[in-house]
C-alpha cells in the first residue's frame, strides 16, 4: 500500500523545499520557453519603480518568513533553505533601500 504524504506529516524543512522547489519550476518553464516574453516583461519591471518598491516588500517578508520559521544553520541540505530565504530577504532589502544596482545587474543580463 501505498502511504500518501500530506503537508501535516512533513518537516518544516521539507515543505519549504517542496514550496520553493513548486515555485522555481513554475517559474523558470515559461522563461525558457519563452524568452521574448520574458525579456519583455522583465523591461517593464525594472522601469515601473513602484511595482519595484512592492516587490521589494514582499520578497523581504517572504525571506524574513523562512528566516524566522527555518534558521537552520546544521552541515545537511537544510542550510540551503536557510541560506536561500537570507538571499532572499537581502534582495527584498535591497530592493526597497537601493533598488538601482540591482536593476543595473538586470539590465545587464536582458
Amino acid at each position: 500500500m501505498i502511504k500518501s504524504v500530506t503537508v501535516a506529516s512533513m518537516s518544516v524543512s521539507s515543505f519549504l523545499a517542496l514550496l520553493f522547489g513548486a515555485y522555481l519550476t513554475c517559474c523558470s518553464i515559461p522563461m525558457i520557453l519563452d524568452r521574448k516574453r520574458f525579456v519583455v516583461l522583465m523591461e517593464n519591471f525594472i522601469s515601473n519603480t513602484s511595482v519595484l518598491f512592492l516587490s521589494g516588500i514582499l520578497t523581504l517578508l517572504g525571506g524574513l518568513s523562512v528566516i524566522a520559521f527555518h534558521n537552520i544553520w546544521s552541515a545537511d541540505w537544510r542550510v540551503l533553505i536557510t541560506a536561500l530565504g537570507w538571499v532572499v530577504a537581502v534582495e527584498g532589502a535591497l530592493l526597497i533601500i537601493a533598488p538601482a544596482p540591482l536593476m543595473s545587474i538586470g539590465k545587464a543580463i536582458l
